[in-house]
């Protein structure tokens, strides 16, 4: 498994036990023991977080744009 790190791209996967997530593409805020915290950006309504076990997810890659602030809070 990859490490993930904060402000990775990760996409949820069909593991994921709320299948309503799968294929979505998401940053990561949290990395802890259990999995990550991560979040994606909807237009005009805001954030919407979620909580991901680890292998229900797969890393994408580095976030080119994060929300104002996670930038150098590696």
């Amino acid at each position: 498994m990859e490490k993930v790190k904060k402000n990775d791209v990760i996409q949820i996967n069909e593991r994921c036990g709320n299948k309503g997530w799968i294929g979505c593409l998401m940053i990561v805020d949290e990395v802890r023991s259990w999995g990550v915290q991560a979040y994606l950006h909807v237009p005009m309504q805001g954030d919407a977080y979620l909580r991901i076990k680890h292998g229900e997810y797969d890393v994408i890659g580095k976030a080119a744009m994060v929300a104002k602030g996670d930038e150098d809070d590696e």
